[in-house]
């Protein structure tokens, strides 16, 4: 006969087992979500992981879609960067700027959840939170009056500036995925994506108008590129056809070709808003925010980022409702 502790036991094992689980790319973004949800408690009762065997990063999107492909059950779930899209070749969804419509869109399995910004780092760069820790780090008063409306316009010049490497950027992965069946005899064709190129205007004071100097080098740094690769041998005729073809193609870029591409995600873009922080909420969509954090200030940390929103309840409104859709349908599936 059972006895009441081993009832227990098995009660609490069963529990366990029911529990949902959050799968995401890496270790930092464990931690950070950790930050802005405080996992176990009684609002998210369910645990946050990265995919078994994983690297010390996590192992990134492929892994977390392959496990939940493989081994995932009705209670696990997957939580992505929007940026996977465009590994998966959802390019329209990725530059979607309608919010209702990029989430009515399940490109995958219906457990697997995109953010609707760039990259968790994104989420850290809330304006007001960020002109705190700006302030802690340079021993500076916190404005309590201009500080937030400071900060975001500081935000946008700095996203406004990245728009054009984020257009090269998006640009270079898709070439390089038609790079990456040809045969040659190096083991590596790609294209380097361009953020050594923000070394490059790290002295720049974050205006519009700086926006048009980073363009110029974004079109040397592509053409620079394509002339080098251009003179790789290739295994087969046809492969040396692509390759020429696709190498003339960007040593050809114009000013007015490359200005389609940034076209594209300047759409993110609210110019006609009353206030930076309106325009900093749809720009963040679409840019890095690592790099952003590292030139706003690069002494900014992200874990303290993180549980500086996490006390001012300033977690992102969508993220919050992401999370729980996660938990209203694992909570259903419990019962």
């Amino acid at each position: 006969m059972a006895t009441l502790k081993s009832k227990s036991n098995n009660r609490a094992r069963q529990k366990f087992l029911n529990r949902s689980r959050l799968f995401v790319e890496g270790r930092s973004d464990k931690r950070i979500y950790h930050h802005f949800f405080r996992f176990g408690t009684a609002a998210y009762n369910w645990t946050i992981e990265t995919p078994p065997n994983s690297d010390d990063n996590g192992g990134g999107s492929s892994k977390v879609i392959s496990f939940l492909k493989e081994h995932g059950t009705a209670q696990d779930y997957g939580l992505l960067d929007r940026d996977t899209l465009l590994d998966l070749n959802q390019r329209d969804l990725l530059l979607e700027t309608n919010d209702e419509q990029f989430f009515k869109a399940m490109p995958l399995r219906n457990n697997l959840y995109f953010l609707h910004r760039w990259e968790l780092e994104n989420y850290l760069l809330n304006p007001t939170c960020v002109h705190h820790e700006d302030a802690i780090i340079l021993r500076a008063d916190f404005d309590h009056d201009n500080g937030e409306e400071r900060a975001a316009e500081r935000l946008t010049h700095i996203g406004l500036c990245n728009i054009p490497i984020q257009a090269a950027n998006i640009w270079i992965k898709e070439i390089n995925k038609d790079l990456s069946r040809i045969q040659t005899d190096f083991n590596n064709i790609q294209i380097k994506p361009l953020n050594l190129l923000r070394t490059e205007f790290s002295h720049l004071s974050f205006q519009a108008s700086d926006a048009s100097i980073i363009q110029n080098l974004c079109i040397g740094y592509l053409r620079d590129q394509a002339s080098i690769r251009k003179n790789i041998r290739t295994a087969t005729e046809q492969d040396a056809s692509l390759l020429e073809s696709t190498m003339q193609s960007i040593a050809n870029i114009t000013e007015e070709k490359f200005k389609e591409k940034i076209e594209e995600i300047a759409t993110f873009d609210h110019k006609e808003a009353v206030t930076y922080l309106d325009r900093w909420e749809r720009i963040s969509r679409i840019i890095e925010g690592k790099e952003v954090i590292k030139l706003f200030n690069k002494k900014l940390e992200p874990d303290r980022l993180a549980d500086r929103i996490y006390i001012e309840k300033q977690i992102d409104p969508v993220l919050t409702q992401i999370f729980s859709s996660i938990s209203t349908r694992s909570d259903t599936k419990k019962h």
